[in-house]
């Protein structure tokens, strides 16, 4: 009868356990959803390739034969997955006095735990936007570049334009950042045409841009003129309270509305889970909690940094 009893606990205790820890995980608002395009790897190193072709589309005469464009690799980059652990061990008096209580306490604050990180990895390629050095760092035809620049290469075309405007949220800035979004050049040298979409700002920032965008009227205006960027943009803002910088916003267009471009990604092999095994030393069970993932950056375009 006690091993009967022994296993319906532990059956007990893991359904509290494991529920506590899932809990945990969704009682924490995470925004890198909102920002990085999500999908899981086939590999453990997923290597993305940047391509240039010609962008002529030509005219040509009745029976010509069809104008030919080479494609070429103008870049690799690539983003490792990471492993990321926890565990709570489960005593003896624990087991037989607390019932898993304190531990099902823990297992929720470990599965918030786990939800925040994954939030702050991705919060670091904003954070470090103008970095160029490790995984921040985004390679162009031979040119290492962060995710933000006045002078990003178009492919190996020798040209440069800037996906980088300096200066606090304002309407003139908004608007800057909206241009160089709307005539930035893809890697063949065609303007892609970006829709501004998403507008994602620290906390210290959220009522101004909530004003500058959502506003039926300009906000920086005693005129009654319409908001434009209300009025016809729709630009979503969007609110991270990990962001480093206190008036550092970024404009980008909507996730996966982009020409040879992969962005900003969260590559996603297993999502926080627990399991329960045990430690054969010490015949005590232990709760391990594991999650295998790595954001990165892979390139610059469809997107603008309001930078100071």
């Amino acid at each position: 009868m006690s091993k009967t009893y022994v296993a319906q606990n532990l059956e007990q205790a893991d359904l509290k356990v494991k529920k506590a820890f899932a809990t945990g995980a969704m009682g924490y608002e995470s925004t890198y959803q909102k920002v990085f395009n999500i999908e899981t790897p086939q590999r453990y190193n997923e290597r993305f390739v940047l391509v240039q072709t010609d962008s002529a589309v030509q005219e040509v005469t009745d029976g010509a034969a069809f104008p030919t464009q080479n494609i070429k690799e103008i870049g690799a980059n690539e983003i490792t997955v990471g492993i990321y652990k926890s565990a709570i061990p489960i005593s003896d008096l624990t087991m037989l006095f607390d019932n898993y209580g304190s531990v099902a306490k823990i297992a929720a604050t470990r599965g918030y735990h786990f939800k925040q990180k994954t939030d702050q990895l991705c919060a670091d390629f904003l954070n470090n936007g103008t970095a160029t050095s490790g995984e921040y760092g985004i390679n162009i035809a031979g040119i290492t570049t962060s995710l933000f620049s006045a002078t990003q290469p178009i492919g190996d075309l020798g040209l440069t334009q800037s996906n980088r405007v300096t200066g606090g949220l304002s309407k003139t800035t908004l608007n800057q950042a909206r241009v160089l979004l709307r005539k930035m050049q893809d890697h063949d040298g065609m303007i892609a045409n970006y829709r501004p979409s998403r507008l994602i700002v620290p906390p210290e920032e959220t009522m101004n841009a909530w004003q500058l965008t959502q506003s039926p009227n300009e906000p920086e205006s005693a005129f009654n003129n319409l908001n434009y960027l209300a009025k016809q943009l729709g630009i979503e803002v969007i609110e991270w309270p990990l962001l480093d910088s206190t008036t550092d916003c970024f404009l980008m267009a909507p996730k996966g509305d982009v020409t040879n471009m992969y962005g900003l990604r969260l590559e996603v092999k297993e999502m926080p889970a627990i399991r329960r095994v045990q430690d054969t030393n010490t015949g005590n069970w232990v709760y391990q909690m594991r999650m295998v993932l790595a954001p990165g950056v892979v390139n610059y375009l469809a997107s603008v940094g309001i930078i100071t």
